[in-house]
């Protein structure tokens, strides 16, 4: 793991993600790997916001809480810090002290529920129930994507939780996104009062150097080479960046594509097996040993095994992979073919590539190592084309469509990223599946046949149970802005026809995010479809997004002509009733192409049951304002709060205070804040008259020591 490279441990931090679609806009897209070194950190539940960034900590604390991401993330390392030092519960939980239940996804099915899951929660006291003890349980289920039971999952622990008490209980749980079933969040939330689904955030710049330091070697030059070199998604997640240590400790450098550096970095895993799980003298050289690890992995995920089991038969589990056949017969590197004998396999098990849970067992360190490695030595072998559709595909019933199970999915990307030539059938059968590994295949032609084909299947990803929208996707190739301004050129004037042109024009908006920018043909089309006020507010808005992201310079005046259309309240409730457009609108023209005026003419009160663009926008306004419009923002907040009929509402319970909250720190932290003070003061009068709370603003707020900071005393 990470600890046995790296000199410390770097906490990751999570961006929480809201239920409604309109949460994709606040987070953070792969073309940033890294994550801003200033952008706050809420550090408790009061705060915790949609779009916000959080200690994982703090948002398992306040309900359910669902890590999604893809492989690699740190997902599973995030629950095991959370879950650090509590005894695992093996029959019964004891209520008078902490514990934890894990539950791996692979073990949960129909059949093993109870057993694993359901007795545990049917065992919990009935809600209201005061007596027992002060322990706390902590419900972990972990790569929930494995289990077959995850699309009915909700309707289980619905059953599972009806009339229980679950004040002395934490649900923490794991899934890739791709496969995350949107029912859970609210099967969670009526039981535990909330349920908050998170991503975990990439790692600072800094921290990426600094970790990189603390294993010896210079921490600049590998993140600076690593961007060179297009790998800067790989610094960014502790897993990958350890495979770019070791890889710089080898070679002094980093060279060649991301998916090479990966590669590169495995290899260096191979070397070096630890002594103390050997008896013998080695016998067996490092491509040896990854041969042979690579025959292990696709051994296990094609026999739906997760780990190999070293100990008496009788013993071993369903998921359990019998350690003794797994020597025999010969396999052969570049030296020569070589025998597969007991100790060979040993001296595989012995090395970096794997784990042991316990002392019978042993696991790959990761399910991205096992599925390269899988990859790999399918590669090698040249198994045809007609045979790896046999090992990864499932047919539908009606025989028309396929998919691959979500554990052979990052498999199969890495069997188009090593032959592209030959990933045509993949990108045909399932285009969703190798669009969640996209990042790894470079294919132009493998890539434009996916976006093809998706657009074609445009209806049915918008159906599926799958959140393929957060999902981090990178299908750029050159043809790739024409490709989506053919489709987009197609959208009805009079609006959506039908749901498939809906679903299709959607598609084509959020793949136009990553098709770069001075792209005038496709800046156009987007554009038209945000001034169509026939399309809904969605569309457009997602349009506007795409349009600034590809051409800004095409897209400011539209926007500045659209947002003026919204001034109109009767027409603004009929295109834009929750004010999600505007919102998009005003974050995305506030503060460089907006002056004041404008901007403060085109606020509204906001929904009070949805916090979106809108919202955000108002959270996050007074904070860029300048010091010259000060008195302009000022003199709209105190007409705004101080006049009766003028919609916004101060409540604790409602937006609008966060936004005055804001203000006030604003104009106090100015070097001027006194030329504020009798607009500051009518201000913060009609709220205390009103009874409203009135926040102590951030810049007077004491230091880490209880001190007043030397900002508030000046």
């Amino acid at each position: 793991m990470t600890d046995c490279v790296f000199g410390f441990h770097a906490p990751r931090v999570c961006r929480v993600r809201g239920e409604q679609l309109a949460a994709e806009d606040l987070i953070v897209q792969a073309a940033d790997a890294f994550r801003v070194d200033d952008e706050n950190v809420v550090m408790d539940a009061e705060h915790l916001r949609q779009g916000a960034l959080a200690l994982p900590a703090v948002v398992a604390a306040a309900g359910a809480m669902v890590v999604l991401g893809e492989p690699g993330a740190g997902k599973t390392s995030v629950l095991r810090q959370l879950t650090n030092g509590l005894p695992h519960v093996l029959d019964t939980w004891n209520r008078d002290s902490d514990a934890c239940l894990w539950v791996t996804g692979g073990d949960l099915t129909e059949h093993s529920y109870q057993e694993e899951l359901g007795s545990h929660l049917l065992s919990l006291p009935s809600e209201g129930d005061t007596a027992g003890g002060a322990g706390v349980l902590t419900v972990v289920l972990d790569q929930a994507d494995e289990s077959p039971l995850l699309p009915r999952l909700s309707r289980s622990l619905r059953r599972s939780l009806s009339g229980r008490g679950t004040n002395s209980v934490r649900f923490l749980m794991a899934c890739r996104t791709v496969d995350y079933p949107a029912a859970l969040t609210s099967a969670l939330a009526e039981a535990f009062g909330a349920c908050r689904c998170v991503d975990l955030a990439p790692l600072s710049r800094a921290e990426a150097v600094a970790l990189a330091d603390s294993a010896g070697v210079p921490g600049e030059d590998l993140v600076v080479a690593a961007e060179s070199a297009g790998a800067a998604v790989l610094a960014e997640v502790p897993l990958t960046l350890e495979l770019l240590v070791l890889t710089y400790q080898a070679d002094g450098q980093l060279h060649g594509r991301p998916e090479e550096l990966f590669a590169r970095g495995v290899a260096r895993l191979a070397e070096d097996p630890d002594p103390r799980r050997l008896k013998k003298p080695l016998i067996t050289t490092a491509h040896q040993r990854l041969t042979v690890a690579g025959r292990i992995a696709a051994w296990m995920l094609l026999s739906g095994h997760r780990t190999v089991w070293r100990g008496a038969s009788f013993e071993a589990g369903t998921y359990d992979l019998q350690g003794d056949v797994l020597a025999g017969g010969a396999e052969r590197t570049d030296a020569g073919p070589f025998e597969i004998s007991p100790q060979v396999v040993e001296e595989c098990l012995a090395t970096a590539l794997f784990t042991a849970p316990d002392d019978d067992r042993v696991a790959f360190r990761h399910s991205s190592v096992a599925a390269y490695l899988a990859a790999r030595y399918l590669t090698d072998r040249k198994i045809t084309q007609r045979q790896l559709e046999n090992l990864f595909l499932i047919c539908a019933p009606d025989g028309e469509t396929a998919t691959i199970p979500a554990p052979l999915r990052e498999t199969a990307a890495w069997l188009v990223a090593m032959n592209p030539s030959g990933g045509d059938w993949l990108a045909s059968a399932d285009p969703e599946s190798l669009a969640v590994h996209s990042a790894l295949v470079r294919s132009d032609e493998v890539r434009r046949l996916t976006v093809s084909r998706l657009l074609e299947r445009a209806a049915q990803v918008e159906l599926g149970g799958t959140r393929w929208q957060l999902s981090r996707w990178d299908l750029r190739h050159p043809a790739l802005a024409d490709q989506l301004a053919d489709n987009l050129e197609l959208a009805p004037a009079e609006g959506a026809a039908s749901w498939q042109s809906t679903a299709r024009i959607r598609l084509a908006i959020q793949l136009a995010q990553e098709a770069g920018t001075d792209h005038p043909r496709l800046a156009d089309a987007l554009l038209r479809l945000v001034q169509n006020d026939t399309w809904h507010q969605t569309e457009r808005r997602l349009a506007a997004r795409a349009a600034f992201a590809c051409d800004p310079g095409r897209a400011v005046p539209v926007f500045v002509e659209v947002l003026a259309t919204l001034s109109d309240p009767p027409d603004a409730e009929r295109v834009d009733p929750d004010h999600e457009l505007l919102g998009t609108l005003l974050s995305l023209l506030w503060p460089h192409h907006l002056d004041a005026a404008t901007m403060l003419g085109a606020l509204r009160p906001p929904s009070p049951d949805l916090y979106g663009n809108y919202a955000h926008f108002l959270r996050t306004m007074p904070g860029e304002c300048r010091d010259e419009d000060l008195p302009s923002l000022l003199a709209w907040a105190s007409d705004a709060v101080c006049r009766p009929d003028s919609g916004y509402v101060f409540s604790r319970d409602r937006f609008e205070i966060s936004l005055i909250n804001g203000v006030i720190d604003r104009a106090m932290k100015t070097s001027e804040a006194t030329q504020h003070a009798d607009t500051l003061a009518k201000i913060i009068f009609s709220l205390l008259h009103n009874h409203h709370k009135v926040q102590l603003p951030d810049c007077l707020q004491p230091d880490e020591h209880g001190d007043e900071t030397q900002e508030a005393r000046s």
